[in-house]
């Protein structure tokens, strides 16, 4: 593995800015809240931008379905957060697309 110490918030801007064309495309704005005092991580750059932009483009696929449905009428947004709990940071990514059925929820983690 290639971990070396990052900017957590430094790999999610980059990914951001990876993902941006394809979500500026669909109209759905992304909204970052960085609230994490202390972001340094020792990880593998790489990888967390794959998990992360690979978590960005499913919140696209279920953004787009509301999207259609609503027929425009619901604006797609995407809000990457992180925050400090202890001495580790914490990244969410909350989206208003449609929700994961319960029985898939287990199969996340």
């Amino acid at each position: 593995s290639d971990a070396k110490i990052h900017s957590m918030h430094a790999i999610l801007s980059d990914c951001c800015h990876i993902m941006a064309d394809l979500f500026d495309q669909h109209e759905i704005t992304i909204l970052k809240s960085f609230e994490a005092s202390q972001d340094r991580v020792n990880v593998d750059r790489d990888e967390v931008i794959q998990a992360v932009t690979n978590l960005m483009r499913n919140s696209l696929h279920a953004i787009t379905e509301v999207t259609r449905a609503s027929q425009g009428s619901i604006k797609g947004r995407l809000l990457m957060r992180t925050y400090q709990t202890g001495d580790q940071i914490a990244v969410e990514i909350e989206d208003n697309g449609v929700g994961i059925e319960q029985e898939h929820q287990i199969k996340l983690f």
